[in-house]
């Protein structure tokens, strides 16, 4: 019975020293922190900054921070501060990963963790950001969901990464449809009217 508390209090000692083992002096950690209010309060009205700051940052960890966010995986570290994506062990435990590196950091009580769930409006946006990076992913399905979030909430922030990715597309139908798409968003928001029109 000892050694049983003993294990179970050196299992929960590994646990909380896990969830401490993130870099939080990381660029997209910094990033995170720089917009965790309106990214907390998830306001389709408010959100936009955040989303866009993520999105053209530059930084390799900005698509991995938008897909894990519109999948409801993203999670604060209320103690800390920090945001992490995570998966559910069981109903109390969380494995929780570095937005930085990838890596797991451990496992944790997820009692001191709150789930981001972003409403459908909201993931909308994020997927409408994710275009730029799933544009010209080596995978044709996430290509192909690209386009998808492109004929729902295309803006004008797409069309010059959709040109970019319709020369260098292998697939015939999916760069039928990319064209078919880049007149679409040029007829509404061609730079000239003349462009606009042919």
């Amino acid at each position: 019975m000892i050694f049983r508390l003993l294990l179970a209090a050196a299992l929960s000692l590994g646990m909380v020293s896990a969830g401490t083992a993130q870099d939080a002096d990381a660029p997209i950690q910094q990033l995170l922190q720089e917009h965790s209010e309106i990214i907390q309060k998830s306001s389709r009205r408010t959100i936009g900054p955040a989303i866009d700051a993520i999105r053209d940052s530059g930084l390799p960890e900005a698509q991995r921070v938008l897909e894990r966010w519109s999948a409801r995986e993203m999670w604060l570290d209320e103690e800390t501060g920090l945001f992490v994506y995570a998966e559910e062990v069981d109903r109390d435990t969380l494995r929780i990963f570095d937005f930085a590196t990838g890596e797991a950091i451990g496992e944790v009580p997820d009692e001191t963790y709150d789930q981001l769930k972003p409403n459908s409006g909201i993931r909308g946006l994020i997927n409408s950001a994710l275009v730029k990076f799933q544009l010209s992913d080596p995978d044709p399905e996430n290509r192909l969901s690209a386009l998808t979030a492109l004929e729902r909430n295309g803006n004008e922030s797409h069309l010059p990464v959709l040109r970019e990715s319709i020369d260098g597309e292998p697939d015939p139908a999916i760069k039928a449809r990319k064209q078919r798409i880049e007149r679409l968003l040029t007829i509404s928001y061609g730079e000239t009217p003349d462009e606009r029109v042919e």
